[in-house]
């Protein structure tokens, strides 16, 4: 069965109601612009994992497209939710002037940027 493609409206609207937005990008991708509280897990480490309970919706995203419909048979073996793909990727949100957030990568590592970030190690 093929994962049904929705709109970045669509995909908008349903996280409000609790759908879970899952962006298949690598890392640095993901870190340099995202949606916000979308989860980042890469398609290169899926494997073996899995995402959603079942009653859960989750919406699986890339940059354009692509990767998530080359990968929608992957994808699809990594959830027990209702599962989903959003059509025109982060690209297609942005050009429906939806917002996304982005983090600068820490320079320190991740106990440097935790010790920062929590006042530590001044």
């Amino acid at each position: 069965m093929a994962l049904p493609t929705i709109t970045p409206q669509q995909a908008q609207s349903l996280a409000s109601k609790g759908a879970i937005l899952v962006d298949v990008r690598e890392l640095r991708e993901f870190a340099g612009e995202h949606i916000e509280r979308s989860l980042n897990m890469p398609l290169s480490s899926l494997s073996g994992q899995t995402i959603g309970l079942p009653g859960e919706t989750v919406i699986f995203l890339c940059k354009s497209g692509g990767r998530t419909n080359m990968a929608a048979r992957q994808l699809e073996q990594a959830t027990k939710a209702k599962a989903m793909i959003m059509g025109g990727g982060i690209m297609a949100w942005k050009l429906h002037g939806l917002p996304t957030s982005s983090q600068k990568p820490a320079s320190r590592g991740l106990l440097g940027a935790l010790l920062s970030r929590f006042g530590a190690g001044h």
